[in-house]
Formats: C-alpha cells, sequence, structure tokens
C-alpha cells in the first residue's frame, strides 16, 4: 500500500511538472487595470491586443488635462510606429472635469479618433464616421497627478467602406 501512493504522489509530481505554458490570451497581453500612474495603455482592437509602441525620441502615450480649459480639456493620444507609418488612437473631450462615465455619441462631448497609415481606414470625427460606446474616468487626481480609466467603443467609416472597428477591454493609468 505504501508503494501504491508512493507511486501515485511520483506521478501526480511528474504531471504538475511537465505542464507546458499555455501561451497568453489577447487580454492577458494588456497591461493590468490600475490607478498608480502607472504610464500603461491597452486595448483589444477587434480582438487583438494593442499597446503602444516604436517612437524612440518622444512619447508614445501620453494625456493632458486642463479642468481650467473649456469646461475640462481631456486628450489622451497613443502611437504604434513602425516603419515611418503609424496607427494612433485619440480619445478626447472638452467636458470631464472629474471621475465618472461618460457616452461616446457622434453628437456627444467626447470623441475617439483612430488613424491607421498601413490601411489608409482613418476614422476620424467627421459626419461620416460614428463612435458609440463608453470611456469610464475611474480616478481623477490633479493633486497628485494621476488619470486612470477604462473604455470600449464601436467605429464606423461610411466615407471609405473601411470594415467597422471595436475596441474592447480599454485601459490607461497616466502620471501628469
Amino acid at each position: 500500500m505504501k508503494h501504491i501512493s508512493l507511486i501515485a504522489c511520483f506521478a501526480i509530481f511528474i504531471g504538475v511538472g511537465c505542464k507546458k505554458n499555455k501561451p497568453k490570451t489577447e487580454l492577458e497581453k494588456l497591461p493590468p487595470i490600475t490607478q498608480t500612474g502607472a504610464n500603461t495603455f491597452g486595448c483589444l482592437i477587434n480582438g487583438k491586443a494593442w499597446t503602444p509602441k516604436g517612437f524612440q525620441f518622444k512619447p508614445n502615450f501620453f494625456i493632458i488635462v486642463d479642468p481650467t480649459f473649456q469646461n475640462g480639456n481631456f486628450d489622451l493620444r497613443v502611437y504604434q510606429y513602425s516603419n515611418q507609418k503609424f496607427e494612433r488612437i485619440n480619445i478626447f473631450s472638452n467636458d470631464i472635469r472629474s471621475i465618472g462615465n461618460y457616452s461616446i455619441t457622434p453628437n456627444g462631448f467626447v470623441f475617439v479618433d483612430f488613424r491607421n497609415d498601413f490601411s489608409s481606414c482613418n476614422y476620424l470625427h467627421s459626419i461620416e464616421n460614428f463612435s458609440f460606446g463608453y470611456l469610464k474616468i475611474t480616478k481623477y487626481d490633479l493633486q497628485n497627478g494621476i488619470v486612470s480609466g477604462e473604455f470600449d467603443c464601436t467605429m464606423y467609416d461610411s466615407a471609405i467602406n473601411c470594415d467597422t472597428i471595436k475596441i474592447t477591454n480599454g485601459r490607461f493609468d497616466y502620471k501628469l
């Protein structure tokens, strides 16, 4: 009986030790959701992980906040840069001065642009482009210089006949 227990334990030990590392899911490739000023950004674009990268001499991600300009200016810009071309996400508003949920709509106060030099599909705020979703500011601490949040949106471009873009699981945490 003692041998059977020893063999069973050995088999379990070998089985646990031989497990291969599972590849990360696209969601696991994103930075964690934080509110510490970690200077992180990530989202899924049509299910694929998207994080800033590429520029060496200027920031790949920044946020400008001015609560005194136009009832609360908020401007988030993030880039992926490669071979003299880039993709850019820009979330901006003139009406954010605190934590809260803000709607992204064609006629709202929060706008999203997505520029893609690789495919020439640009979803810039205009009559032909429509964005729907939300921006959730989870930390707006100007005294400590931290702005954090989450967002999702769907973008359409009826003028260029490009595919719909779904941006999901968006998160950012920035030290001003």
